[in-house]
């Protein structure tokens, strides 16, 4: 290990405000509000992609510099039981569900 160079820090975290209607979760139920999906064998050469629901139910596709609407039957594909040829849920994004 190279001990000569400097050590680092890390950036100061904010403190992100908290709204007091929102702070607790009453229902212990979470919606899927987005997913970021890979479609490829490896993590460094395939293609990552995110799939964003909109207030009305319907899903929308964001591939580079496209986007396009996303039949909602294809988010339930994302389980990675497709493999490599189709996409694999990557990261899940949760909102809380109120009362």
């Amino acid at each position: 290990m190279d001990t000569s160079s400097p050590a680092t820090t890390a950036p100061p975290v904010a403190a992100l405000p908290v709204n007091p209607e929102n702070a607790e979760n009453d229902t212990g139920q979470y919606t899927l509000k987005a997913v970021v999906t890979h479609k490829g064998i490896y993590s460094d050469g395939g293609h990552y992609v995110a799939w964003v629901k909109q207030d009305d139910d319907s899903w929308l596709l964001f591939d580079d510099d496209k986007v396009r609407v996303a039949d909602p039957s294809d988010i339930a594909k994302l389980d990675g039981k497709g493999g490599a040829e189709w996409h694999i849920a990557y990261l899940c994004l949760y909102a809380t569900k109120s009362s």
